[in-house]
């Protein structure tokens, strides 16, 4: 994003996963690819230390790359465990 933060001129992709455990069970997923917003609801996700795979139930498949800190890594481990309700992460 530039400085501006202005979302009507997004050209970067992102990708939130959130829930409102109160009204669903469900976790949501909404993304940005560079060029358009979608969202749906989330089936699966596999987490490796430097990488996540996670598809939707609409058919959507996102492989992210990441650098994170130990810390940073141990705090989305717990965030995804609460989330899905297990643990996500896969030793190989």
């Amino acid at each position: 994003m530039d400085s501006t933060f202005n979302e009507e001129g997004r050209t970067s992709p992102y990708l939130m996963i959130s829930a409102n455990f109160e009204f669903s069970n469900r976790v949501q997923v909404e993304f940005h690819d560079g060029s358009d917003y979608a969202g749906d609801w989330l089936r699966r996700v596999d987490l490796w230390r430097t990488r996540v795979l996670a598809g939707s139930r609409g058919g959507y498949d996102f492989d992210i790359s990441f650098d994170l800190s130990d810390d940073a890594f141990a705090e989305l481990r717990e965030y995804l465990k609460i989330l899905l309700r297990e643990d996500c992460f896969r030793e190989q």
